[in-house]
C-alpha cells in the first residue's frame, strides 16, 4: 500500500513540474546528473562495506584469539565509521538539491 502512495505522490509530482512551464538549465541538468551519479557511488560503496561488515562480524562470532578479537573490533569500528561517512554524504547531496531548488 506504502508504494502505491508513494508512486502516486511522485506522479503528482511530475504533473505539478509539467504544469509549470519551467525549462530546466542545461547546466542544472549536468550537475544533477553529476549529483546522482555521486549518490549512487555512495550507495554502491556503503553497501559493499556493509557486505563486509557482516563478514568481520561472523569472524568474531567465531572462537577467536583475544588479539584477533581486538582486531576484527577494530575493524569493525572502522567499517561503521566509513558506512556513516556515506550516509552523511549522501545526506548532504540530498539538503542541497532542497535548498537549492
Amino acid at each position: 500500500m506504502r508504494s502505491v502512495s508513494s508512486i502516486i505522490f511522485i506522479i503528482m509530482l511530475l504533473c505539478i513540474g509539467c504544469d509549470s512551464g519551467h525549462v530546466p538549465d542545461p547546466e542544472r541538468q549536468k550537475l544533477m546528473a553529476k549529483m546522482d551519479s555521486k549518490k549512487a557511488a555512495l550507495t554502491k560503496r556503503r553497501n559493499k562495506i556493509y557486505s563486509e561488515l557482516q563478514s568481520e562480524e561472523k569472524k568474531l562470532a567465531a572462537p577467536c584469539s583475544t588479539a584477533d578479537s581486538i582486531i576484527i573490533n577494530s575493524r569493525i569500528d572502522a567499517l561503521r565509521d566509513s558506512i556513516y561517512e556515506c550516509r552523511k554524504a549522501a545526506e548532504d547531496i540530498d539538503v542541497f538539491w532542497i535548498n537549492n531548488k
